[in-house]
């Protein structure tokens, strides 16, 4: 009964409800035709995008519009009987926003050459109403980047912390969303991107760092939001480019072995195709791109000991050397990736248009281990595979009006252990005790593995459909409905030494046991939203509102004073007698003895509530010149916590002290106010400012909270919507566009982000510490006051082009201590500033009748070390006061060698050299 009420709530809601969350992937292109001797507006003009058949007639008032336009760069052409055509080529469309060309005819006769005009793009975006960058494809092929974050973090507003996790406007790592063509493919479980994207893949890609429209959701503080590569239906075009190099270092006291430089250390090839399907011209484009990406790393280890070194002598009673191992070098943080995609574009008709785009990739890679530099092959493997299918249904009912259904099945796998088969751990017989052998925290391990085994798989569909109407010239409606169903299945266990084995190694997997959790969860999201945008020439309105509905499909507790179901503290009468809940009576209730744990399910535990809201969205730009325009915005955001917040510990199972930390089906939503107002100036032709101040106010975070059980002693940690914060900055944005044989930006960030945790679980942590978890503001991990972002390339006639990306930011805090007490409050103090420079250089020419190009690029430049993680009690990664109270002599090595950390530091410099060839 239940599960049908639940249905017919959704039933209901699709009633009630056609929106969605449905993430931009188009432009639009409007405009105006005029006589260019009289100035009088022309009727009936035909303007046509020559890339594609999309066109538009001018209206009365001589205006027409064309939407629907994936980005890109398109020329347009006006024709009209009695004028000679007229032709402006490099014109670009942006996700979301709408780029004006006016076209001014001569009177001439038919069969005259037309008239070729190159846009200009302004430096000023009059109906950008909150801050976004859009990046196309060129500009990411002209920048020394890997990968599509390195873009996103140089934009303003955004800081990477010590940990690689990058946020937005001072908020958590966790409140991005990432889309794909339209949908979302952030991981449901960790709030990460679940599917790999490559650069030589992306056609535009919007990084929006303030408010947003009510389109976007589950996210409070950015978006990232790709639109991929489509073929041409009219001729083929397709690049292979391969690279290798190493790191360029000679620092062997910090990283050993890094001084041993091979090309081969590097490996990444890739390539892209794409074009008409052979028969089928003009109707079905593909393109297809893949990628090998292997990196040895600079974390080294030596395999001094190996898992089995040391084992217990019953005969002597001690641990006893067995085998050494050879002594060679290890690469600690290698990895090695496949990764591909398939695109298929079909034009069924003029205005209907079939798309359907297939990426995979397969990750193996390690990560360093402090402890296991000398037993590396002890440490965890890490696993991550991952597809999607990402397919959509465009028709356009009038030029006005148009229609898209999507479809997206996304399936995320991620697993670590050492070894695979968990059998192949145990006749390993590696005596998980030998980590005690180890006497303290500062020696190395000489023997052992890492028992524990993850898995984690995620499968989300998600079905949407959107509709999109210019109702007028001023006024464009969109509206749509989006469902978004979640698959879970979690798998997480700890090999162990059991009595009644014989201390012989086993899985605890036959009873509830707190080494070994198993579960799989079905969560229902359903999103939407009403958006208006309103484009009078010296007024462009954004107003939206958005609906949000999640349905954990899960329990929590009745009482969370007494959570073992499976051995409870209170008979099961009193809590009926407590509760009063009335699912069974108390006449029909059989003996505690006599209950199944089905039962029981049904007396300790409560289905968790659905989750609705509704968020209003506002954002206002007013152009004030030609060359200049401000922009406020406003907005509520809303975004459910992870699931893996949510689910964790499923058994509710709590052990002797504080040691426990149970997930919380009935978390609410985190909710986050922004405010934004901006001015964009443009001050010559080819340079422009945008100035940004912000404020966000951030409550309802997920947290964690102690509790007090029944039992004496016992004590478990919850977590709770509980943490808050709050940001408040400006940045300040300026642009050189390109011009002669320079171009650049120059992007500064001031913020100061506070709040009373930055990790959900600080409280938890702190109890464990014996410290009394923040109540009042302080700086969040990753508060990073000042931060400093450029870019500057050189593009030389004779085919020679430099690139470079500068970094800077102050220092992060840090909670001061000695030996293990902290000292004062927490993240009282900082880090050491940072910087990064980055280059590429390459040289283009022809090879035969291709198209080629050799490439260099140098990460880190200068090969500067920054400081990342510091120790407490200096706040500098090389230095420690550790060294006053432990002895340098330590059992299995010197002090030193383990407190030199090359962890604490950024990557050394890396030199990558390859050849790209284009067809």
């Amino acid at each position: 009964m239940h599960i049908y009420i639940r249905s017919l709530k959704l039933v209901f809601l699709f009633a009630l409800i056609f929106n969605l969350a449905t993430a931009g992937t188009t432009g639009k292109l409007v405009g105006k035709v005029t006589d260019s001797n009289t100035g009088e507006a022309l009727v009936g003009v035909n303007v046509i995008i020559d890339e594609s058949s999309m066109g538009a007639a001018t209206d009365n008032q001589g205006q027409f519009y064309i939407l629907q336009i994936p980005p890109g760069n398109y020329s347009v052409t006006a024709s009209m009987i009695g004028y000679n055509n007229m032709r402006v080529v490099d014109v670009r469309i942006q996700i979301d926003l709408t780029t004006t060309v006016y076209f001014e005819l001569n009177p001439g006769v038919l069969g005259m050459e037309a008239v070729t005009v190159t846009a200009t793009r302004p430096l000023v975006q009059h109906d950008r109403t909150y801050t976004q960058a859009n990046i196309g494809a060129d500009q990411i092929e002209d920048l020394p980047v890997e990968e599509f974050e390195e873009i996103v973090a140089l934009q303003a507003g955004v800081v990477t912390s010590a940990s690689g996790t990058m946020h937005v406007r001072g908020g958590r790592g966790s409140e991005i969303a990432y889309l794909v063509d339209g949908v979302s493919v952030t991981d449901p479980y960790s709030a990460g991107m679940a599917i790999e994207i490559e650069n030589n893949a992306i056609q535009e890609l919007q990084v929006i760092s303030g408010t947003f429209n009510a389109e976007y959701g589950q996210a409070m503080s950015g978006i990232v939001n790709i639109v991929t590569k489509e073929g041409n239906y009219d001729r083929y075009a397709g690049k292979l480019n391969i690279n290798m190099g190493d790191y360029l270092a000679d620092d062997n006291r910090l990283n050993i072995n890094i001084d041993d430089f091979s090309l081969s250390s590097l490996k990444d090839v890739q390539f892209n195709l794409s074009g008409p399907v052979p028969g089928l011209a003009k109707r079905v484009s593909f393109f297809v791109s893949g990628r090998y990406f292997y990196d040895e790393g600079y974390y080294y280890g030596q395999q001094i000991y190996l898992p089995n070194s040391y084992s217990w002598a019953e005969s002597t009673a001690s641990w006893e050397l067995d085998t050494l191992g050879n002594g060679d070098y290890v690469p600690m943080n290698w990895s090695k990736q496949f990764s591909g995609q398939a695109k298929l574009s079909f034009k069924l008709t003029p205005r209907t248009k079939i798309a359907t785009n297939l990426t995979a990739s397969k990750t193996d890679y390690v990560s360093y281990a402090h402890r296991f530099k000398y037993n590396p092959d002890g440490n965890y493997n890490y696993f991550r595979n991952n597809y999607s299918i990402i397919s959509k249904l465009e028709h356009a009912f009038s030029p006005s009006t148009y229609i898209t259904l999507r479809y997206s099945n996304i399936y995320n796998d991620y697993s670590q252990y050492v070894h695979k088969d968990a059998e192949d751990s145990l006749a390993y017989n590696v005596d998980p005790d030998v980590f005690d052998f180890v006497p303290s925290d500062y020696n190395f391990y000489v023997g052992g593995i890492r028992m524990g085994h993850f898995y984690r798989d995620t499968r989300v569909n998600t079905y949407k459909l959107n509709i999109v109407s210019q109702i007028s010239f001023l006024h464009q409606i969109s509206t749509g409905l989006e469902l978004r169903k979640s698959n879970l299945h979690y798998k997480d266990f700890t090999i162990r030494y059991s009595e009644s084995t014989d201390y012989k190694p086993v899985i605890l997997d036959s009873v509830p046991s707190p080494y070994y959790d198993e579960y799989t969860r079905t969560p229902t999201e359903l999103s939407g939203y009403l958006q208006n945008k309103i484009e009078y020439d010296d007024l462009i309105i954004n107003l939206g509102v958005r609906y949000d509905y999640f349905d954990p499909n899960w329990k929590t507790l009745v009482d969370e004073t007494d959570p073992n179901y499976q051995n409870p503290v209170k008979p099961i009468n009193q809590y009926f007698d407590e509760n009063g809940d009335g699912q069974i009576s108390i006449s029909e209730m059989r003996t505690d003895n006599e209950k199944t744990a089905v039962d029981r399910l049904a007396y300790w535990f409560k289905d968790a509530d659905i989750k609705q809201q509704v968020s209003p969205r506002l954002a206002i730009a007013f152009p004030i010149t030609d060359r200049g325009v401000m922009h406020v915005s406003y907005g509520h955001f809303f975004q459910m916590p992870a699931l893996r917040y949510l689910y964790a510990n499923p058994d509710f199972e709590v052990t002797p002290g504080l040691s426990t930390l149970m997930g919380n089906a009935d978390l609410e939503p985190q909710r986050t106010t922004q405010y934004e107002v901006g001015f964009q100036q443009q001050l010559s032709n080819t340079v422009g400012i945008d100035v940004t101040g912000f404020y966000k106010d951030i409550r309802n975070l997920n947290g964690s909270r102690v509790v007090d059980s029944f039992i004496a002693g016992d004590r478990y940690s919850i977590y709770v919507n509980r943490d808050f914060g709050n940001v408040r900055g400006v940045t300040f944005s300026l642009e050189k566009r390109p011009s002669g044989f320079l171009s650049g930006s120059l992007d500064y960030t001031f913020s100061i982000a506070e709040g009373n945790a930055s990790d959900p679980a600080s409280a938890y942590y702190d109890e464990q510490s014996g410290n009394e978890p923040e109540k009042q503001l302080v700086a969040l991990d990753w508060d990073q006051r000042h931060t400093l972002n450029g870019t500057v390339s050189f593009h030389l006639p004779i085919g020679v082009n430099l690139s470079l990306v500068g970094q800077f930011g102050t220092g992060q805090p840090y909670t001061p201590e000695f030996a293990g007490t902290r000292i004062a409050f927490e993240n009282t103090e900082n880090k050491p500033t940072h910087y990064n420079i980055d280059l590429r250089s390459y040289y283009q020419f022809k090879l035969g009748n291709l198209d080629a190009t050799l490439q260099l690029n140098l990460y880190n430049l200068t090969n500067k070390r920054n400081e990342r993680s510091v120790y407490g009690d200096t706040g500098r990664a090389g230095y420690t006061l550790v060294s006053t109270y432990v002895p340098e002599q330590q059992p299995f090595n010197t002090l030193s060698e383990y407190l030199t950390r090359p962890d604490y530091y950024s990557a050394p410099r890396q030199l990558k050299i390859g050849l790209a060839v284009k067809i």
